[in-house]
Order: C-alpha cells, then sequence, then structure tokens
C-alpha cells in the first residue's frame, strides 16, 4: 500500500511533490504503521480515507498551480 501511495503522489504538481511528497509519504507511512497496530480494520480506515481526500486535494494544488503560472503571465504582459 506505501509503493501505491507512492505513485498516487505522482499525480500532484511536480513542484508541489518534489516540496511535500516526502512528508506526505512519511505521514501516511507512520498513519498506517499506527493503525495497523490497532487492527486491520483500522488500517483499513486509513486508506480509505487518505483515498478519498487524495482527488480533491490534487485537483486544488493544480488549480492553485495553475493559478500561480497565470499570474505569472500576467506580470511579464
Amino acid at each position: 500500500m506505501k509503493s501505491f501511495y507512492s505513485l498516487l503522489l505522482y499525480l500532484f504538481p511536480r513542484t508541489y511533490r518534489e516540496e511535500y511528497g516526502d512528508e506526505l509519504q512519511a505521514v501516511f507511512n507512520l498513519s498506517l504503521a499506527n493503525a495497523l497496530n490497532r487492527g486491520w480494520f483500522e488500517a483499513l480506515s486509513v486508506v480509505l480515507r487518505e483515498l478519498a481526500g487524495l482527488p480533491i486535494a490534487i485537483f486544488y494544488q493544480h488549480l492553485r498551480e495553475r493559478r500561480k503560472t497565470d499570474s505569472m503571465l500576467k506580470k511579464d504582459g
């Protein structure tokens, strides 16, 4: 599951991933390890919660990146 989450992080914009990717992976790994100590149901809960929130976070970061790029283009124009 850790490898799968790592692959999903590639859906974020490159600049965001380079800045926060390691931290996101570390938090996920720690959350998953703690949940596994409490049982498979808790681990499944962590995974589902992360997967449910990921599409919105990815969309938001792409939108933010686009706005930043558009703003920079307007300043140059």
